[in-house]
């Protein structure tokens, strides 16, 4: 009985992440939409709670997860060979979202998914953006949302159910299948995702250290997010 409600505890805290994770990476997006109808005054306030929740949250966050580490795991380096490895990881992941792409151009007729169609439509049609909404909008494609994303799709669900070689298994097919499925609006989009997913997983158990998938997430994410800027502060 108590480990089942350990069990449901842990999930709870999982789905919660989930639900906060949601909410701070669409911030920056509604923060733009609501650009045009903002005062200045209003735009510098609503910037620095963002600061505020950014920095109290991620905090509190990625030290509750060191804590459930063991001391092996937290003194762990990120020296430049794991670097490098992160970077074949994220060159792995660009050609899989390249492939993806060209199938799904060929059966859909679409030029890219959902999710990427939506980020790059966010502040078209607007004059000029407050420049501190750009700055978080791109860290946070870019480095925030990697790193939240890792710690709440591989992190978390990993320190509190998977156990065993066979439950990694497992994990690997239900957390990736989770982080598709947040991450796009059509079926058909869905092994893109599963398959980034994946990698994400795979780079993570590598050592059993977040911050090898942190890294290959933030490779894979930020060449979209500096593009972006370079878009929006010249529109």
């Amino acid at each position: 009985m108590i480990k089942t409600s350990k069990i449901l505890l842990n999930l709870g805290k999982v789905v919660a992440l989930v639900l906060v994770t949601i909410f701070l990476n669409s911030l920056p997006m509604l923060l733009i939409a609501r650009n045009d109808v903002l005062s200045l005054p209003v735009k510098i306030l609503a910037s620095l709670f963002y600061i505020a929740i950014i920095l109290i949250f991620y905090s509190f966050i990625w030290r509750y997860y060191q804590k459930q580490q063991p001391l092996e795991i937290r003194e762990q380096k990120f020296g430049w060979k794991d670097f490098g490895i992160a970077l074949l990881y994220s060159l792995v992941g660009r050609v899989i979202a390249i492939l993806a792409t060209f199938l799904l151009r060929l059966m859909t007729g679409q030029q890219e998914t959902a999710n990427d169609r939506m980020i790059q439509s966010v502040g078209q049609g607007q004059g000029h953006i407050f420049p501190a909404f750009i700055i978080f909008f791109v860290l946070t494609i870019g480095v925030f949302a990697p790193i939240l994303e890792e710690l709440t799709f591989r992190g978390l669900p990993q320190t509190f159910f998977i156990k065993g070689k066979a439950s990694k298994i497992i994990g690997a097919i239900l957390t990736s299948l989770v982080f598709g499925i947040l991450h796009t609006s059509k079926l058909i989009e869905l092994p893109v995702y599963f398959l980034l997913g994946l990698l994400f997983y795979l780079s993570f158990q590598r050592r059993g250290n977040i911050k090898d998938s942190i890294a290959v997430h933030i490779l894979n994410n930020l060449p979209a997010a500096i593009l972006l800027a370079i878009s929006l502060f010249n529109q």
